[in-house]
């Protein structure tokens, strides 16, 4: 693990409990936390391209990020700060991180949910014609950037 690792990881683990702070406190997540935590990772980014190069996976991820969590977004699954915020853990985490984070968000949610649901704990929200759960997706994504972390600390990445 060389310093650029050290110093993303740093990075994400502030940005990630900003994040869910202010998630369980406002139900949202704050534009503020994400511009500072994507001008922090592109920094990192724009440092190790300029020193080392071959730093551009990350910007793949960042894409990546996006692009599968706006699919998520689209059929109301999360919020816009969570695709936002997505973004900014690709640019951390790098292609496979990003792609395990999200996976592994998906199912622990998933199953959080619907242990809320049969224990009649989650609160239901009421979107145009459906009835929807609300739930603190940061707290699954942060949990998913451990996850994201531990295997590619442990499996290799």
């Amino acid at each position: 693990m060389d310093y650029f690792e050290i110093i993303r990881m740093i990075l994400l683990v502030i940005t990630m409990s900003a994040a869910v702070v202010d998630d369980c406190r406002r139900y949202r997540i704050s534009n503020r936390i994400i511009i500072c935590g994507f001008i922090a990772a592109a920094g990192v980014f724009l440092t190790e391209q300029i020193m080392k190069g071959g730093a551009m996976q990350y910007l793949t991820a960042c894409i990546a990020g996006l692009g599968v969590m706006s699919a998520i977004y689209i059929v109301k699954g999360a919020g816009a700060g969570d695709v936002k915020l997505s973004a900014v853990c690709g640019m951390l985490l790098g292609i496979k991180g990003v792609l395990i984070m999200i996976i592994s968000s998906l199912i622990c949610a998933a199953v959080v949910g619907t242990a809320g649901i049969a224990m009649g704990r989650c609160s239901a929200i009421q979107i145009g014609n459906m009835k929807m759960h609300r739930i603190h997706y940061s707290i699954y994504m942060a949990a998913g950037c451990v996850i994201a972390v531990l295997t590619n600390i442990y499996i290799g990445g």
